[in-house]
């Protein structure tokens, strides 16, 4: 019902709640899809990085930024060429590790992987799913958030001709 009165421009209220698109585990895959769709996009890499953890810290990540701000790469391109940076040298599996994810996800896509699929296998690889499996009861609601959202995105497929990530970014977000 909320998705109808957003994507309507009707005017609504929620009591007693949040709204759907300002939970913290919707904000993240809508972030790990829009890095996807855009590796340069610095605020949602900074959303994500550690979500689920990957112990990469806050000097590493300045670290990465200030590369980034030196050299004029994004701060995914430096993370990708991470081994090539002293500064970097001791995170530097960990990083690489994060943007081959993220390149892998973004072949996927390219390869023409089904946007639902797609976005499971974005929950999956990203160890987002088995992180809330791992947490237990009280994350049960954020799985089934995150079922929902998967939802959309199948009803978004049902009513475009060509679906694609960015469109579906572009109408829901």
């Amino acid at each position: 019902i909320e998705r109808t009165f957003a994507k309507s421009a009707l005017p609504y209220r929620i009591y007693g709640g949040v709204r759907f698109g300002d939970r913290k585990e919707i904000k993240d895959v809508v972030a790990y899809l829009q890095l996807i769709n855009n590796t340069s996009d610095r605020v949602r890499l900074k959303r994500i990085i550690n979500e689920p953890r990957r112990k990469i810290g806050e000097v590493t990540l300045s670290a990465v930024e200030s590369i980034a701000d030196e050299t004029g790469k994004s701060m995914f391109e430096v993370m990708r060429e991470a081994y090539r940076h002293v500064a970097l040298a001791r995170s530097a599996h960990v990083l690489m590790g994060f943007a081959d994810m993220i390149d892998g996800l973004r072949k996927m896509l390219e390869d023409g992987c089904p946007l639902d699929a797609f976005v499971t296998n974005v929950l999956e690889r990203s160890g987002y799913r088995q992180m809330l499996l791992d947490a237990g009861e009280e994350d049960k609601d954020r799985l089934e958030n995150l079922e929902e959202f998967v939802s959309g995105v199948i009803e978004y497929m049902n009513n475009n001709e060509e679906p694609t990530l960015s469109g579906f970014l572009e109408e829901t977000m």
